[in-house]
């Protein structure tokens, strides 16, 4: 997920503004504008999103937006009307679909205007340092924080979390991204203000400290003083592992960290003579469990995860029951990032009308590399073995095809936390820029839905774990690895119960 839209856009705008104004965030929209945009942003999600009510009805976010429209009584600053439409998010519960902010204002938060000067870490209902980044040397990694500017901090991070995209009702996928960029993403909801008032707790003392707000570059160069860390956006720190695999006696560690063609053709490697190569080997050495990590898979293509599966199954399996789009021309092109002739040709060379406002890929079923409406066969060699799949919320997209095929063929256990991606419904791909004209908001629209191959119904979740497990922050300041070492714990009970 995050690797595709890292191709439409930087998310704070670090865009070459050329000879526009870095100011411009700061001028007032008229009214009528402003309504213009909402009505705009309405009709394009209604004309193109093929899942904008599979969470909400359409009565329900008919409300959403005229609520928007009347909170506009007066002119307000394009950075003001953002705000607003950000809940709309939680009407839309799609990861794959995101507000962002106009182009000038997030030039601004990335370098020029001042942020909250820590990293965090959340575990369970407390925020804590993770890496102190201001110039209050006193404060350790660690030390919890109560409160931001008067407000309980966790308090803060949950309402971050409300405004942000996010599958169905998971808070995991969304939970990752603000802790990793709490400090942008708490200037694009809250503002940023030049000091904070903090309260900090150490064994049960609280303490208040009044910090100074500092600038993106300040902070990166104190991470990488401090703690040898660079401090990237969440949209461009992703597939941070390396693809792995490792046998340890009779236990292998697969590390797949991404789901997508481009992840393998830069890595120069064949995903399928990978894949082929790893289990064979695992037959070979006769390895008993076999632990798949997905904590940092961000997703990518279906078939890759397919090709995966089809070793820890002995009979043929599908991997999407129905897939289309609502639409195969975009209106209103001139909104739209970017020439939409190429789009435009695609869309209407690559889909095929199945039914009532209803468009399928040409020739989908079948086709290499893309995911399939037939049944696929299993590969050889099998592996028969126990797996344990190792999740969380950056889990997201295909991981959620992989996750929802293990689930729905009880074919492992799964540790660490709620995985980011729905194992049932999909809304993704075809992604389009859609640009508001008067504000310059903009957002992400995925036109393809898909739901994957499975028979339980979709709760909005993603794939629960059977072993709930997570860094506390001094493990997390550690580096250590808890869910890993969890699930060396429990195959090493197993096998000493044989």
């Amino acid at each position: 997920m995050k690797n595709i839209i890292l191709g439409f856009f930087l998310l704070c705008g670090t865009w070459s503004l050329n000879a526009q104004d870095l100011e411009q965030y700061k001028r007032l929209i008229s009214a009528k504008a402003l309504h213009e945009d909402v009505d705009i942003l309405k009709k394009n999600l209604e004309a193109v999103h093929a899942g904008l009510y599979t969470y909400t009805s359409k009565e329900r976010m008919d409300a959403a937006f005229l609520n928007i429209k009347n909170q506009i009584t007066a002119p307000m600053t394009q950075v003001a009307f953002y705000r607003l439409v950000l809940p709309l998010h939680d009407k839309i519960k799609n990861g794959h679909t995101l507000i962002i902010p106009p182009e000038s204002w997030g030039h601004a938060v990335d370098t020029k205007l001042p942020h909250f000067p820590f990293d965090v870490y959340k575990y369970k209902k407390k925020l804590y340092v993770l890496r102190n980044l201001s110039e209050a040397y006193g404060v350790d990694p660690g030390t919890e924080i109560v409160s931001i500017n008067g407000k309980p901090a966790i308090e803060v991070f949950e309402q971050m979390v409300d405004n942000w995209t996010k599958d169905g009702n998971n808070r995991t996928y969304a939970n990752e991204i603000i802790q990793q960029d709490f400090s942008e993403i708490y200037a694009h909801i809250f503002g940023t203000p030049n000091s904070f008032e903090i309260a900090l707790s150490e064994d049960g003392t609280v303490i208040n400290e009044k910090v100074e707000a500092l600038t993106i570059a300040k902070m990166r160069s104190y991470s990488v003083a401090r703690y040898q860390h660079e401090k990237r956006p969440w949209y461009n720190d992703v597939d941070a592992a390396d693809l792995d695999f490792k046998v340890d006696g009779k236990t292998a560690i697969l590390t797949i960290p991404s789901f997508r063609i481009d992840y393998f053709k830069d890595a120069k490697t064949d995903f399928r003579k990978y894949f082929k190569e790893s289990f064979t080997r695992m037959h070979q050495e006769k390895v008993r469990h076999l632990i798949i990590d997905l904590r940092e898979n961000g997703g990518g293509n279906g078939d890759i995860a397919g090709e995966v599966f089809s070793y820890l199954h002995d009979r043929p399996f599908k991997l999407v029951n129905e897939i289309y789009t609502i639409t195969k021309r975009i209106p209103n092109k001139k909104y739209y990032l970017g020439s939409q002739f190429g789009t435009t040709l695609q869309m209407k060379l690559a889909l095929k009308k199945i039914g009532p406002n209803k468009y399928r890929p040409r020739n989908w079923a079948g086709r290499k590399n893309l995911l399939s409406l037939t049944a696929r066969k299993p590969s050889s060699p099998r592996f028969d073995g126990k797996v344990y799949v190792l999740i969380g919320g950056w889990s997201f997209s295909a991981s959620g095809i992989f996750t929802g095929l293990m689930k729905e063929h009880q074919r492992g256990v799964f540790i660490g936390e709620e995985a980011g991606g729905n194992p049932h419904t999909q809304i993704g791909d075809f992604d389009q820029m859609l640009i508001l004209p008067n504000s310059g908001v903009r957002l992400n629209i995925p036109l393809l839905f898909e739901t994957w191959a499975v028979s339980f119904q979709n709760t909005g979740h993603g794939v629960q774990p059977q072993h709930w497990v997570r860094n506390t922050i001094a493990q997390e300041i550690k580096k250590e690895d808890a869910v890993l070492q969890y699930t060396l714990a429990l195959i090493k009970k197993s096998e000493n119960s044989h």
